[in-house]
């Protein structure tokens, strides 16, 4: 029975090894390597420029049908998770932060519109869904004004 990947963690089929920017890193380099067609190689040369979730979100906004899929399918498991805490926990809120959440529109539109088909409480109060205005450090910042 498959449970999903390894996690960093070493528990298997945590949302960061679908919906992280390492496991969307991981995905398209490895849809690469078995002949997968895209423009990312070209982007990335020959070591030019690090594959990175900036590479690929740029290649989807170019139209690359591998990117576009490789985020959607984040988007899909990400707007899973997300219902599943609005349906338990009711937030008033949902800001994502790091480096997927950089995709903007590439990434939201899709967690919207699959958050709004999972989750029960759609239907009383759409429960907004946006990126943190901090960028990409939020977790940082949040981490030290814990401690402060």
């Amino acid at each position: 029975k498959d449970q999903g990947k390894v996690c960093d963690c070493g528990k298997r089929g945590c949302l960061e090894t679908i919906a992280s920017g390492r496991a969307i890193e991981k995905d398209v380099m490895s849809r690469i390597k078995r002949g997968g067609r895209s423009i990312i190689p070209g982007m990335i040369g020959n070591g030019r420029k690090r594959l990175s979730t900036q590479v690929v979100c740029e290649a989807a906004r170019k139209g690359d049908p591998l990117a576009r899929e490789v985020l959607l399918a984040a988007a899909e498991y990400l707007a899973r998770a997300i219902s599943i805490v609005i349906n338990v926990l009711d937030p008033e809120m949902v800001i994502l932060g790091g480096g997927v959440s950089q995709a903007g529109s590439l990434l939201l539109g899709p967690v919207r519109k699959g958050v709004k088909d999972y989750t029960i409480m759609s239907a009383y109060r759409p429960v907004p869904i946006t990126r943190t205005r901090l960028g990409y450090y939020a977790s940082l910042i949040g981490a030290a004004t814990l401690v402060l």
